[in-house]
C-alpha cells in the first residue's frame, strides 16, 4: 500500500516552513507596482518571453486555483463559475496592473478555508467507520469541484478517513480486525494525535497573511515563462547567503518537545554555541527584540517562533529559556551569518584491493559572491584534494548525487582543477549572443583516476562539470540513467532596484531565466541533462523525472561546438565501461534495486486505495509481502572501511562535533552499493589493464 500523506490536501493544512519569514504585507499600491514590474522584467530579460494572450491566460488562471486547491477541497463549483469571468482577460489585468482577479479570489480562499477548517475539525472529533465499502485514488487529477456545502463534506470526510487509515494501518497485524475497546481506542489516540499533528506543529490556515497568496499569484503569472522563474517575498541578499552555503540567525534548529518549542540543535561555531549559555533541550519562554517588550511564546506555532528568531546581521535578541533542571535563564545574543557546514565539501579515504582511494562529497556549488575570502566551492574541493593526495590515494570520486547546482563559477573553476586548460561551458543569452567560459589555469590539481557520480537530481552545476568531464574523457560518468536537465541560467533581482523610492528589500526580488548552457560538444545540458557512461539502476530508472515532467520547460537544442583537446586519446573506457556493466549484470544487490524500480513504477500505476479496513489490510499486507523481497536493499552492507583524511582527524580531535557528522557519512558509505561499484571503475581505471 502506498503512502500518500505528502498531498495537497496537507498542503492546505500543513504548509510550507518557507513561508514563516516575516512578511511585507504590501498594499494595493505596492501590489500592482510588484505585477507592473515583475512583468516589465519577464518581458525584456527572458531567455524565452511568453505571449500574454488569451492562452496565457487561461493558463494563469488554471495554476493559480491549482495551487490553492490542488485535491479541490476549498472551492464550490459556484466559486469557479463566478472566477470564470476572467479566464481569459487575466493577460489584459495583468499588463494593466489590475488586480480584480486577485482580489475576488483572495476572499474567497480565505472564507473558504476558514469554513474547510470547521469541516476537518467537527470530522477528527468524531470516531470513523470503517466498516463502508468505498476507495479513494489520493492522486486523481480529474476530479470536479463539489456542488453544495454536503459533497464538499464528503470530500473532506473520504481523504480524512484515507489520511487517518495510512497511519492507522501501521498498528494492523494479520489478525482479523475486532472492533472491541482496544481498536476503538487505537482509532481515536490516531484520529487525536493527527488532529494534534495539523494544529500545533506545523504552519495551518490561522497564520497566513494576504502576502502568502499574493505570492502565489505572481508565481502562477512567472512560472509560465519556464519552471525555474520565480517571484520571491524574500530579498535578493537573502538569496545570496543561501548561495553561499550561509543562513542569518543564532544556529539554533527549534524542535517541538511536549508541546513547547525548544532547542533541537545548535550549530558548531554560531552565536548559540559560542555563547556557552544555550544547551539543546532548553525550552523557549520569550523572545525579546532590542529595546522591545518580551513576547510570549506560549500558544505560537513553530514556523511563528522561527520567523521571531529570524532577523539582519549584528541585531540583538533575548530569549527567556527554561533549562532542563527547572531553572529559567535570560540569554541576550547577536544574530550572525551561520555557515551550513552540511552544505560544505568534505572528504575520506577507503582502502579497496590495496589500494587507497578518495572520496570528495560536493552536497551544492557554493560561492559567495560579496566576500572572496570566505569558503567557496572549487577552494574547498582544491583543498580535500590536496589532503586525499597527502595520504596516497590512486583515484578519486566526485559525489554530485542530489547536488541541485549552485554557482557556475564554482562549476568552472572545480572542472580546472582536474583538466589542464580549456572551454568548460557555453552561455548564450535571450539576444542569441555566446560566451565562452573556459579554464585558463595550466595546472592541474588532480591527474589520476576519476569517476563522477551523479543521479537524477543532479542539475545545473552538477551538468556543467559532468558535461565537461565527460566531453574531454577526463572521468567516467556514473550514476541515474540522466541527471536533472536544468541547463538555464537564473538571475535574481531585487525588484526594489526598478521602483522608484523603494524600501530596500521590500518588494522582494524576481529570479528570472535569461540564458542557456551548451557543453562545449554542442548539445545543451537542457531537459536531457548529462547520460551517464554506466547507468546504475536506481528509484529514478523507470518515469518522467527531472526536468522532463514540466510542460513548460525550456526546450533541448544544439548549437555550434567548439575545438576542444580529450584527455587520453588511448584511454581504456570502453572496455572499463563494458567490465563495470558486466558486475552489475550479475550483482545480486543492482538486480534488486532493478526490480524494486519496476515495482514502484508498476505500483504507482495502480492507485486505489480501499477504505473499507479489512480489505485495506488484505491488500496492505499482500503489497507488503511483495515488498519484502527487497529488504536485503536496507541491510546491504558493503564491507569497506571509511576514515577521515589524516588532516582531518587532526581538525576532529578539537571539534569532537565534526568527528559525530563525519562518522555518520562515513556510515552511509558503508551501506552505499554505488560507492562500491564506483571504487571498482576507479581501480579498473588505475590498472588500465582490462582484457
Amino acid at each position: 500500500m502506498k503512502n500518500y500523506l505528502v498531498l495537497s490536501l496537507l498542503s492546505l493544512i500543513v504548509f510550507s516552513p518557507t513561508i514563516c519569514k516575516a512578511q511585507n504585507e504590501f498594499n494595493g499600491q505596492d501590489e500592482q507596482k510588484i505585477v507592473e514590474t515583475v512583468t516589465t522584467i519577464l518581458q525584456n530579460y527572458h531567455y524565452k518571453p511568453a505571449t500574454l494572450n488569451d492562452s496565457f491566460s487561461k493558463a494563469v488562471f488554471t495554476d493559480f486555483l491549482i495551487s490553492l486547491d490542488a485535491d479541490k477541497r476549498i472551492f464550490l463549483a459556484s466559486d469557479i463559475d463566478e472566477f470564470k469571468k476572467y479566464e481569459t482577460a487575466l493577460d489584459d489585468l495583468i499588463k494593466a496592473s489590475d488586480l480584480s482577479f486577485f482580489n475576488l479570489v483572495y476572499n474567497r480562499v480565505v472564507k473558504r478555508m476558514g469554513e474547510s477548517k470547521v469541516i476537518y475539525t467537527n470530522l477528527l472529533q468524531k470516531p470513523i467507520d470503517f466498516t463502508i465499502n468505498e476507495s479513494i485514488n489520493p492522486i486523481d487529477n480529474t476530479l470536479a469541484y463539489t456542488k453544495n456545502q454536503k459533497e464538499l463534506k464528503n470530500r473532506w470526510r473520504v481523504q480524512l478517513k484515507y489520511l487517518i487509515l495510512e497511519n492507522l494501518g501501521k498498528s494492523l497485524t494479520k489478525d482479523a480486525i475486532t472492533f472491541d475497546s482496544e481498536f476503538v481506542a487505537l482509532e481515536k489516540n490516531t484520529r487525536e494525535a493527527f488532529f494534534k499533528k495539523i494544529n500545533s506543529n506545523k504552519e495551518n490556515i490561522d497564520i497566513l497573511t494576504r502576502d502568502y497568496f499574493f505570492e502565489k499569484y505572481i508565481n502562477a503569472i512567472v512560472l509560465q515563462f519556464d519552471p525555474h522563474s520565480r517571484y520571491m517575498i524574500l530579498s535578493k541578499n537573502e538569496s545570496d547567503i543561501s548561495l553561499a552555503g550561509k543562513l542569518v540567525g543564532i544556529g539554533a534548529r527549534l524542535v517541538i518537545k511536549d508541546e513547547t518549542i525548544a532547542i533541537g540543535e545548535l550549530a558548531y561555531g554560531g552565536p548559540a554555541f559560542n555563547s556557552k549559555q544555550i544547551d539543546v533541550g532548553d525550552i523557549i519562554l520569550s523572545v525579546t527584540e532590542k529595546n522591545n517588550i518580551p513576547i510570549d511564546i506560549k500558544g505560537l506555532k513553530l514556523p511563528e517562533v522561527v520567523a521571531l528568531m529570524k532577523g539582519s546581521i549584528g541585531t540583538l535578541m533575548t530569549l527567556s529559556l527554561r533549562k532542563e533542571d527547572g531553572s529559567i535563564k535570560t540569554v541576550s545574543i547577536k544574530r550572525d551569518v551561520i555557515e551550513i557546514n552540511d552544505s560544505f565539501a568534505k572528504s575520506c579515504v577507503v582502502e579497496k584491493n590495496g589500494k587507497k582511494f578518495g572520496i570528495i562529497d560536493l552536497p551544492k556549488f557554493y560561492k559567495d559572491f560579496e566576500d572572496t575570502n570566505s569558503r567557496d566551492a572549487a577552494k574547498d574541493v582544491q583543498k580535500e584534494i590536496e589532503y586525499l593526495k597527502q595520504d596516497g590515494v590512486h583515484g578519486i570520486i566526485m559525489d554530485l548525487r542530489n547536488n541541485g547546482g549552485g554557482a557556475f563559477d564554482a562549476a568552472i573553476d572545480i572542472t580546472g582543477l582536474f583538466i589542464k586548460s580549456g572551454p568548460v561551458v557555453q552561455i548564450k543569452s535571450a539576444n542569441k549572443s555566446k560566451e565562452i567560459l573556459a579554464d585558463k589555469n595550466e595546472s592541474i590539481q588532480w591527474e589520476g583516476p576519476l569517476v563522477v557520480m551523479l543521479n537524477n537530481d543532479s542539475a545545473s552545476a552538477s551538468e556543467i562539470f559532468a558535461g565537461a568531464i565527460q566531453d574531454y574523457q577526463r572521468g567516467i560518468i556514473m550514476g541515474s540513467q540522466q541527471s536533472y536537465g536544468k541547463g538555464t541560467v537564473q538571475k535574481i533581482s531585487d525588484l526594489d532596484s526598478y521602483i522608484p523610492k523603494a524600501t530596500t528589500g521590500k518588494f522582494g526580488a524576481l529570479k528570472t531565466t535569461i540564458k542557456k548552457f551548451y557543453r562545449i560538444n554542442g548539445g545543451s545540458t537542457q531537459l536531457k541533462g548529462i547520460a551517464s557512461d554506466i547507468v546504475m539502476p536506481d528509484d529514478y530508472l523507470f518515469g518522467n523525472y527531472g526536468e522532463r515532467s514540466f510542460n513548460n520547460a525550456v526546450p533541448w537544442d544544439t548549437i555550434e561546438p567548439l575545438p576542444y583537446t580529450k584527455w587520453h586519446s588511448d584511454s581504456n573506457f570502453e572496455k572499463i565501461i563494458a567490465a563495470s556493466n558486466k558486475r552489475i549484470a550479475v550483482n545480486k544487490q543492482f538486480q534488486l534495486l532493478l526490480n524494486q524500480a519496476r515495482f514502484k513504477a508498476q505500483n504507482e500505476q495502480n492507485v486505489m486505495v480501499n477504505l473499507n479496513i479489512e480489505k485495506y489490510q488484505t491488500e496492505y499486507f499482500k503489497n507488503k509481502e511483495a515488498s519484502n523481497a527487497f529488504l536485503a536493499i536496507q541491510n546491504y552492507k558493503n564491507e569497506l572501511i571509511f576514515q577521515s583524511t589524516t588532516n582531518e582527524q587532526a581538525q576532529i580531535k578539537k571539534t569532537p562535533t565534526l568527528g559525530v557528522k563525519r562518522k555518520e557519512w562515513q556510515a552511509r558509505l558503508a551501506t552505499d552499493i554505488y560507492i562500491e561499484e564506483a571504487l571498482n571503475v576507479l581501480n579498473d581505471l588505475k590498472n588500465n589493464e582490462l582484457p
